[in-house]
């Protein structure tokens, strides 16, 4: 008996399971490339938020007990400053020193003591400091983007037994400090840092 090939609408109908196929493979193909991408992207943001929350924490943790001149004028009487458009901060801004800055062999000419300053600016939250904690005016501070996208930066800081939004208090360091962060990818974030709590006695000299 002869042998029947296959007829043309067979061939067409199977061409077109095989087209349906391949878009069906190639559409779920890019789906996982576009869920590992956004995941990939999601873990970089979330590696981000960790240094900025290390960064914050080392630097309240090691807050120094210290009045700061600027260019040469009497010391100030704050070693804490929690203020509204603090060094253009869109909302409030802190500002301190901190101990702790290292220095490996004493290769660079500066102290251990840093000036900081954490302002938000342009929807990035940003961290200054200053080669030296006694600047002269007109010093330009180094600016270090930690996050971006932030709509809005809150503190309130712990006093006694009692935690408030503002902090005008003379040679005194808070006890804790919370930070409230909203954030475009992540919403609301509250992190707490404990502080010393210290203060400077009236006749005690600044530390260098």
């Amino acid at each position: 008996m002869k042998s029947q090939g296959f007829t043309l609408l067979e061939i067409l109908v199977a061409v077109a399971i095989f087209a349906l196929l391949g878009v069906a493979a190639l559409s779920t193909l890019t789906t996982v490339q576009k869920a590992d991408q956004s995941s990939m992207r999601h873990s970089e943001k979330l590696e981000l938020l960790q240094r900025a929350y290390w960064t914050m924490e080392r630097d309240f943790l090691q807050v120094a007990v210290r009045q700061n001149r600027l260019d040469g004028n009497e010391p100030s009487t704050y070693i804490f400053r929690a203020e509204e458009n603090l060094m253009e901060s869109e909302g409030q801004g802190v500002a301190f020193t901190r101990h702790g800055w290292t220095n490996p062999f004493h290769l660079l000419p500066r102290g251990n003591v840093q000036g900081v300053v954490y302002r938000l600016r342009e929807g990035n939250l940003e961290r200054l400091h200053t080669l030296y904690p006694d600047v002269a005016g007109g010093t330009e501070p180094k600016i270090r983007v930690l996050l971006e996208n932030i709509e809005s930066v809150k503190y309130k800081f712990y006093r006694g037994t009692t935690w408030q939004n503002n902090w005008t208090v003379e040679r005194e360091v808070p006890k804790a400090i919370e930070v409230t962060l909203e954030s475009d990818a992540f919403g609301e974030i509250r992190w707490v840092f404990l502080m010393t709590g210290a203060k400077l006695e009236a006749t005690q000299p600044a530390t260098t």
